[in-house]
């Protein structure tokens, strides 16, 4: 089993193969590489789909080559396993606005807020939108 400890950004549980698979996805990702970066991840998710993680890393890299709508699913997959974690839910956020999807981008937050998640920075977007209507 895959644990992720968001505050200290490390994943546990992962045998060698899939410590090395992911170092090399995100070894490519920083170079740029976004095919090999997603082709490592796609091959985590292989042995480990309900993953959120790793979906939502996918789902950047995709993004990177500029495929939003299969970014999107995948965002949307890793919300579904994961509905409280914050960087999932803002890289959704700012995938929708990048779509010109405002309102979709407003209506994630809300749900992140609403499911019990905890980001400032969203409450405080929420609350300087409330202020102004």
């Amino acid at each position: 089993m895959i644990i992720i400890d968001s505050d200290k950004q490390r994943i546990y549980g992962m045998d060698n193969a899939d410590s090395e698979l992911f170092q090399q996805a995100t070894e490519a990702e920083k170079q740029e590489n976004h095919v090999a970066s997603a082709m490592y991840t796609r091959k985590l998710i292989e042995k480990h789909p309900n993953c959120a993680i790793f979906r939502a890393f996918l789902a950047n890299s995709i993004w990177d080559m500029g495929n939003l709508e299969e970014a999107e699913k995948e965002f949307k997959i890793a919300i579904n396993l994961e509905q409280k974690n914050e960087k999932i839910s803002e890289g959704y956020f700012h995938l929708l606005l990048e779509l010109e999807r405002d309102d979709d981008a407003f209506d994630e937050m809300r749900r992140f807020l609403r499911a019990g998640g905890k980001f400032d920075r969203y409450q405080d977007i929420l609350d300087n939108l409330n202020e102004r209507t």
